[in-house]
């Protein structure tokens, strides 16, 4: 599992932040919130994404509620470069686990799933869910592990 270090509070990037900024900020303003998940996918319809916090983490099988709105994303490959930038924190690949550091506590683990082929029809998304909290109820019925689907068609559904 690859660990990252703790985050400091990232700077304002103002009104139209670079990906790396933009994905500092998001990043950061999620590693504030209790046990959840952060969430986005592209909505071709009306051209955007919007980055959000929500206490429920069982997004494989059903959306979840918009507990916090983070961002709105109208640049689609600004969000594409975030979907990548997300997923890799995990390793190599787009879908898997990793852990942050934080600042006199534990660190905390995370699973991430994301889509960043499209043209294979499950949309272009990314889902980060914090793992370790034992709060039990969150994560009944969440795979783990092995178990993960990667290419689950409800996960990427346009729903």
């Amino acid at each position: 599992m690859k660990t990252h270090p703790a985050m400091e509070r990232p700077p304002d990037g103002g009104e139209n932040p670079q990906p790396l900024e933009l994905a500092n900020f998001i990043f950061w303003k999620f590693l504030q919130m209790p046990a959840g998940g952060l969430y986005a996918k592209w909505d071709t319809e009306n051209n955007q994404a919007v980055w959000f916090y929500s206490a429920e983490r069982d997004y494989m099988f059903r959306e979840p509620r918009r507990d916090t709105i983070i961002y709105e994303e109208h640049d689609r490959i600004r969000f594409r470069s975030l979907v990548f930038r997300f997923g890799s924190l995990c390793g190599d690949e787009l879908c898997g686990y990793f852990e942050f550091q934080r600042s006199g506590a534990d660190p905390r683990r995370y699973a991430v799933h994301s889509c960043f082929y499209p043209e294979i029809g499950m949309g272009l998304w990314v889902a980060i869910t914090s793992r370790d909290e034992p709060d039990g109820a969150a994560n009944r019925g969440q795979p783990i592990g092995a178990e993960i689907n990667r290419t689950s068609v409800t996960a990427g559904s346009d729903r």
